[in-house]
């Protein structure tokens, strides 16, 4: 799916001013951003009209999303000392095991297997975030970590002041759209600022550079859990699953003579 064009906001557009370095981010990422919290994804989520495979498919990845996450979230706190930030990521982390629970419990009630290989985007997203926690310094490591739970956020409130808490996915709205998870954003923009001062030119690009490519990830993770996504065929047994006829087609041929 093409990304609707925007009008763009650049960085240079914003530097110069007052602008904190996370209001700089969010400004440079302006037209991936609107085109993720408008994504048809979100759209028929509010509008109550998302089908049950679509979200269900959401589940599965999202699951290995998190799962992986979570290890992202542990190396960023490794990088640190900084007695508040161990703090509030401590706490996240308690957070993301209970977010996982709620996974495990809608696959238990609905016949969903979680245990699905990861999408090209998601499998490209969580392996560009743990690379980044693991080579990159900490300041780039948190930079990820805002961008990702900022979009993450502003997807699930758009869908809020679309619908309302209402309809059959008014429990997974309310849990990433609450006032706690708009509060813990606010946190990480503020910590993003505190950590990040007096930048040089060279390394706000870099800075740059790690929020947008986390903000598309972003959006083509929605696009492929609405979409559908899966890798081509790789070995020998793929093909050959790929090829298998289905169980419609082997009786069909049941009665046929060669």
């Amino acid at each position: 799916m093409s990304i609707p064009k925007k009008r763009a906001f650049t960085w240079l557009a914003v530097k110069g001013d007052d602008a904190t370095i996370s209001e700089k981010l969010l400004a440079a990422a302006r037209p991936i951003w609107e085109a993720t919290v408008d994504h048809p994804f979100v759209q028929e989520m509010a509008a109550g009209t998302l089908s049950q495979k679509k979200f269900d498919r959401w589940v599965q990845q999202d699951f290995r999303f998190v799962s992986a996450f979570r290890r992202f979230v542990a190396l960023v706190l490794s990088k640190t000392e900084d007695d508040d930030v161990h703090t509030h990521l401590r706490e996240f982390l308690v957070a993301i095991e209970t977010e996982l629970g709620l996974f495990r419990a809608y696959a238990s009630e609905n016949d969903v297997p979680l245990d699905v290989p990861m999408s090209p985007a998601c499998q490209g997203y969580t392996d560009f975030l743990l690379a980044r926690a693991s080579l990159g310094a900490y300041e780039e490591a948190f930079t990820a970590l805002f961008a990702a739970e900022k979009a993450y956020f502003d997807v699930w409130r758009t869908v809020r002041e679309r619908s309302g808490l209402q309809g059959a996915y008014a429990m997974w709205i309310e849990n990433w759209s609450s006032d706690g998870f708009s509060e813990w954003v606010v946190w990480l923009a503020s910590t993003l600022d505190r950590i990040t001062p007096n930048r040089s030119e060279p390394e706000l690009n870099e800075l740059r550079n790690i929020f947008l490519t986390v903000v598309r990830y972003e959006y083509l993770f929605w696009d492929t859990v609405y979409e559908g996504d899966d890798w081509p065929p790789s070995t020998q047994i793929d093909k050959e699953k790929a090829h298998e006829p289905t169980s419609q087609s082997r009786k069909a041929h049941r009665g046929t003579k060669p």
